[in-house]
């Protein structure tokens, strides 16, 4: 009502964020979208622009169409390099890798994931690195890379002991049993398939 553009902005991005947790994933896109049209209008909105480009990737990876989000990523990265935004670099560049990922682009998603490591090891972002070890073991198991999956999953599991990511964890126990079975290791296959 009062003409605020960047108001408006922040409300459709809260929006979208409550939508998200409620799994209206279309609903939650949308808002994000109608957000980054504002911030793009507003010269003090390059970083929300960042972040709503990210978001609004990582909403499309929860849709499994990560591939649809790597033009936001690029643009997200450009930005964080002119604003000098290091945890929106690190973010942004992780996410690329998720998305390469998806699209079997194993190079330039193993660029992505170390580039988004050192990143987020210079920030000390714990939650951060535990999603990168593993999305990188999830990476390494996908082209059977066996003993890197391993350690990228044991890594993310003690990164992630007290940051209660029951999702990541859950992930890093699945992938686990998946090597431990393959190697005929029953007795630690097991152990992972209970915590999983």
């Amino acid at each position: 009502q009062l003409g605020d553009r960047y108001g408006q902005a922040k409300v459709l991005q809260g929006t979208a964020l409550t939508m998200s947790r409620s799994s209206k994933l279309d609903e939650a896109i949308e808002f994000t979208q109608a957000a980054i049209r504002i911030y793009r209008e507003l010269p003090e909105g390059k970083i929300d622009l960042g972040y709503s480009l990210f978001n609004v990737a990582s909403l499309l990876a929860d849709q499994k169409r990560a591939g649809d989000g790597i033009a936001y990523l690029q643009e997200a990265v450009e930005i964080a390099h002119v604003t000098k935004k290091t945890r929106l670099l690190s973010v942004s560049v992780g996410q690329l890798g998720v998305a390469y990922a998806a699209q079997r682009e194993i190079e330039p998603a193993r660029r992505c994931f170390r580039e988004a490591l050192e990143l987020a090891k210079s920030l000390n972002g714990a939650d951060t690195l535990t999603w990168l070890y593993l999305h990188i073991g999830e990476l390494e198991l996908s082209v059977d890379c066996h003993e890197e999956a391993e350690r990228n999953f044991l890594f993310a599991l003690e990164a992630g002991k007290d940051l209660k990511l029951e999702d990541c964890m859950h992930r890093c126990h699945q992938g686990l049993v998946k090597i431990y079975e393959a190697r005929g290791a029953v007795q630690l296959a097991f152990e992972h398939y209970k915590q999983f």
